[in-house]
């Protein structure tokens, strides 16, 4: 049952307003999940070191014993880590992962893509919970090996790009035999902030942090020293060179989100073969992809508190799905399903 609508405004209309600004993130818990995905609450043993890859390395490697996430991501674990530091978060309008704030932030310049999140109160909070839409799912299913492959390259540039513990020498075999690239195990950063009016906590998957950068201590100087990783293909044509500005319009949102200051691109060729590496300064994104961040900003702020109101207003329990159709350009709030937004711990 269809609750609430709301059209997208032109980028114009957005680009008017007045702008809405987010916080600098700061830092107040983290979990580290193992490879059978059993989480260790405000432990940092799976954050990895930023190590700079050899340029030739094969990014294929270790495709054959690929193990691909399992699971679905959930608040609870958010919350328990909250918990386990005994942290009062009573005062926050949303708790998410950023793949829900990504997913909102860039929907003024979306124009293709359907979105839905699971919404749930708890309190005077609100929690944004991961969704897939059955086009997702439908395409995740019917991936052929190569596009597996191409994704592989992706956890492979991160397994070359980083170490655990002591840095290891430039002559190591990364890809040894004894090597299992295992995208289960993974470490989240949980951090506070806020986006206009509206006081978040969220929670975000962290490649790998710069090791002796010279800050210490947590909160937002714990965000300086993490690193994004990406991939790309070559920029060989005007073609490639569009697709990687809208990545890099993706990129921005999902490291401005968290903090991150920068971004290491691992080109590679249509072989799957590191050919390349560019660091990219966050804030330097939306000149080089010729995109205006305050739209996004506008947007984001403007929808969380049309979002915050009527779940806030409607019952205690209320569960809901929190879509975005892109033929109507418009965000759509609907009475959930049966099962299809699990009750998270309170």
């Amino acid at each position: 049952m269809l609750v609430a609508h709301r059209a997208v405004e032109s980028e114009e209309e957005l680009a008017a307003a007045v702008c809405s600004t987010y916080d600098e993130p700061r830092e107040i818990a983290c979990f580290s999940r193992l490879a059978d995905r059993t989480v260790r609450y405000n432990d940092r043993s799976q954050l990895r070191a930023f190590v700079r890859p050899e340029l030739e390395t094969d990014l294929n490697r270790g495709f054959e014993a690929f193990v691909d996430k399992q699971g679905d991501a959930s608040v609870d674990d958010i919350v328990a880590a909250l918990a386990d530091k005994k942290l009062d978060t009573s005062q926050a309008h949303f708790l998410t992962f950023r793949n829900n704030l990504n997913k909102l932030l860039g929907t003024p310049y979306n124009l293709r893509d359907e979105w839905r999140m699971g919404v749930s109160r708890h309190g005077r909070t609100v929690h944004l919970h991961i969704l897939e839409t059955e086009v997702q799912a439908a395409r995740e299913c019917a991936r052929s090996e190569q596009e597996r492959r191409m994704a592989f390259w992706g956890y492979a540039f991160e397994h070359a790009a980083t170490a655990s513990g002591k840095p290891r020498a430039a002559s190591e075999d990364v890809f040894s035999e004894d090597v299992r690239i295992d995208c289960n195990q993974e470490f989240c950063s949980i951090a506070q902030s806020k986006l206009g009016g509206n006081r978040i906590i969220l929670a975000g998957e962290v490649d790998c942090e710069r090791r002796g950068f010279g800050e210490q201590g947590g909160g937002a100087h714990a965000m300086r020293k993490y690193i994004e990783l990406k991939t790309s293909r070559l920029l060989s044509d005007a073609h490639a060179r569009r697709s990687f500005e809208r990545k890099m319009q993706k990129w921005f949102v999902q490291s401005f989100l968290l903090g991150l200051p920068s971004i290491v691109c691992g080109f590679r060729d249509d072989g799957g073969v590191l050919k390349k590496m560019q660091d990219f300064e966050v804030k330097q994104l939306p000149k080089l992809a010729q995109f205006r961040p305050h739209v996004m900003l506008n947007f984001g702020g403007a929808v969380l508190g049309w979002l915050y109101e009527r779940v806030i207003s409607g019952p205690p329990q209320g569960r809901y799905v929190f879509s975005y159709e892109p033929a109507q350009r418009r965000l759509a709030l609907r009475i959930a399903p049966e099962g299809v937004v699990a009750q998270s711990e309170a």
